[in-house]
């Protein structure tokens, strides 16, 4: 650039509506922006399907033991 350094010219933003010191604050904010990843307090697809998934694991497991108590004190129940 070959212009002068001295110009005694304030410094503006591309656009030049704002001075240097009245944009800082528009670029150091944050967007406006919805809870993404980081900070969802809603459950995603795939964290109500693991839900989902443990739970019915959970009462399979039940459904197992409580068979395998009715076996063991019952026995089978059938005549050989």
């Amino acid at each position: 650039m070959s212009e002068a350094t001295n110009t005694k010219l304030m410094d503006t933003d591309p656009g030049g509506e704002n001075t240097q010191y009245e944009s800082v604050n528009t670029f150091t904010k944050p967007h406006a922006k919805s809870q993404g990843q980081f900070g969802d307090s809603n459950p995603n697809e795939a964290d109500q399907q693991a839900q989902k998934e443990k739970t019915e694991r959970g009462e399979k497991t039940a459904e197992n033991v409580r068979y395998g108590e009715a076996i063991s004190e019952h026995g089978f129940g059938g005549e050989t």
